[in-house]
């Protein structure tokens, strides 16, 4: 008797520890949907803001008042962006503040910004998601190497690691010292197994970008071209090779 009142305690204790962990998830799901529908709120009000702004833009006929218009009279969303830091600080762990921060680099000011990328790279930086912030980062002449540098060597996701390389790379490329360091690691980032299935859109960029610095940078011989002229004979661009040549690409939109 005793060890079947033994058990039946064990199995009462089971029970309750599966009722509890059932609770907590309930309850962290019900906090994530609260949390989702906050940011919504504050992404709303941006939003619609932004189009009622355009809409009143559009509607001015003067062309130097729009332009000062949308230069120097767009809506200062500084109280909603505040708001969402506030939030992220609160929950910085959780895929809906990734989905908010990564919504809010273009609104952020500078500081909110610097902010919010410490908030994602400390807790994110593993997540797919965060190719994009990596992407975002890369729109910014101002952001170091020194940062794609550190993504590449923290993030422990394939998405991640190639992005950042391919930004590496990039700015490596435009600068004469590094320029064929650049080609060399778009060259071993293209040469990684099967990323043609991990990221088909970052293979095509890569290629192109390879095909330019090896092809059509300053300096190289342009590839040839091969037309016809007016009365349907064909010639090429190397036909006139030691003469001047100007190129003119046109056409009709």
């Amino acid at each position: 008797m005793m060890g079947l009142g033994l058990g039946g305690n064990f199995a009462v204790a089971q029970d309750v520890a599966v009722e509890k962990k059932a609770v907590a998830a309930e309850a962290s799901n019900d906090a994530e949907d609260a949390l989702e529908a906050e940011y919504k709120k504050i992404k709303d009000t941006v939003m619609q803001t932004g189009k009622d702004f355009m809409k009143k833009v559009a509607a001015e006929k003067d062309k130097d008042k729009q332009r000062d218009m949308y230069l120097n009279q767009r809506p200062d969303h500084s109280a909603q962006m505040e708001q969402l830091m506030k939030l992220a600080d609160a929950h910085p762990s959780s895929e809906k503040t990734l989905n908010a921060l990564i919504w809010g680099q273009r609104v952020f000011k500078p500081e909110q910004r610097v902010a919010a990328k410490k908030i994602l790279m400390d807790r994110h930086i593993h997540n797919d998601k965060f190719e994009s912030v990596v992407n975002g980062l890369a729109r910014s002449r101002n952001e170091p190497t020194a940062t794609f540098e550190k993504i590449k060597a923290t993030s422990n996701n394939p998405r991640v690691q190639h992005a950042a390389s391919y930004v590496i790379a990039q700015r490596f490329i435009e600068e004469k010292d590094t320029r064929e360091d650049g080609i060399a690691m778009l060259k071993q980032l293209l040469a990684v197994p099967d990323i043609d299935k991990i990221n088909p859109r970052l293979v095509k960029s890569a290629k192109e970008k390879l095909f330019v610095a090896e092809n059509l940078s300053v300096g190289l011989v342009a590839p040839d071209i091969v037309g016809t002229d007016h009365a349907g004979v064909e010639f090429k661009l190397s036909d006139y090779r030691g003469k001047v040549v100007v190129l003119d690409f046109w056409g009709h939109w």
